[in-house]
């Protein structure tokens, strides 16, 4: 990929979670509260921990009309996370990276 499509990519990315955060932004707000409170129960925090925490607790986080990468948005830059590595507990193993505050 060259450095042109990564830059389209990044920018089409944010674009995509700034639209979520707009029209979900009661959703990433939950989302965002449970990420803090278990980054500050176990260290650091991952997506599939809020969403398994979520979902545990009744919330729907996809399904029709609610596409997952919406908890994107929860770790957006400007939010006060920071990247401090990755943990291979996505789908199919995929690496996902760990959040701090």
């Amino acid at each position: 990929m060259t450095t042109e499509q990564l830059r389209f990519e990044y920018q089409a990315r944010d674009e995509a979670l700034g639209l979520l955060i707009k029209y979900r932004s009661e959703l990433i707000e939950l989302a965002r509260a449970t990420a803090h409170r278990l980054a500050y129960n176990h260290g650091y925090v991952t997506a599939p921990m809020v969403r398994s925490d979520l979902e545990a607790r009744g919330i729907r986080v996809a399904g029709p009309g609610l596409d997952p990468r919406w908890l994107g948005g929860v770790f957006m830059r400007g939010s006060g996370w920071r990247r401090i590595g990755w943990e291979a507990t996505g789908s199919h193993g995929r690496p996902v990276a760990m959040w701090a505050r």
